[in-house]
């Protein structure tokens, strides 16, 4: 889950102060051994790199916010044509 993230990732991250969760322009990698889930809505990330895997919550709407986005080498799934996600990506 995006509120669980491990602090080793968070080290290099812009956090924001009262939430602990990546803030208002982080910079932010999930490396590739990771699968992370999104059931939150992000702050706005300056930039978001993925080596491993995003995937957005199907219980509930959720939104990513970033300037930029690279995926090198990693994946984001946000439903698929017979379960698509409740809100548009």
């Amino acid at each position: 889950m995006w509120q669980d993230l491990p602090p080793e990732l968070l080290l290099l991250a812009k956090l924001d102060n009262q939430t602990g969760l990546p803030g208002t322009g982080a910079n932010l990698t999930i490396p590739s051994s990771w699968s992370v889930q999104l059931d939150m809505d992000t702050a706005e990330l300056w930039h978001l790199e993925l080596q491993g895997a995003l995937t957005f919550s199907e219980e509930q709407a959720t939104s990513l916010t970033t300037h930029t986005l690279a995926m090198p080498v990693g994946s984001m799934t946000a439903g698929n044509a017979t379960h698509p996600h409740p809100a548009p990506v």
